[in-house]
């Protein structure tokens, strides 16, 4: 299971990306993946359940186009882009800023 002190999304939209902070976004050509930063496709539908306010997600694709390169090695960020599909067969997509906190051994 997955705990807030390793992974946290913040909804961005593409105007966004350009005010990240002390981080400059590396766009990249789209990928489809099946997981970021090692995490499962299914361990991220809840979080993008939650994010998205959507009813349970049956089907989801992810694309990355976007990588951020910060200072330091304590952790990785992407923006990646959901798509999904809910039992209701509505279907959509969210943007989200993911950056992934890496284990600092001490």
């Amino acid at each position: 299971m997955l705990s807030i002190s390793q992974i946290s999304l913040f909804r961005k939209s593409y105007r966004g990306v350009n005010s990240m902070a002390q981080q400059s976004a590396k766009r990249i050509a789209p990928k489809i993946v099946e997981t970021v930063f090692n995490i499962s496709k299914s361990d991220l539908i809840p979080i993008v359940e939650n994010a998205s306010q959507s009813g349970p997600i049956v089907d989801l694709e992810i694309k990355i186009e976007h990588e951020t390169q910060g200072k330091g090695t304590e952790s990785k960020n992407a923006i990646a882009t959901f798509y999904y599909q809910t039992e209701a067969k509505t279907m959509g997509m969210i943007t989200l800023f993911v950056k992934y906190f890496l284990p600092v051994f001490r």
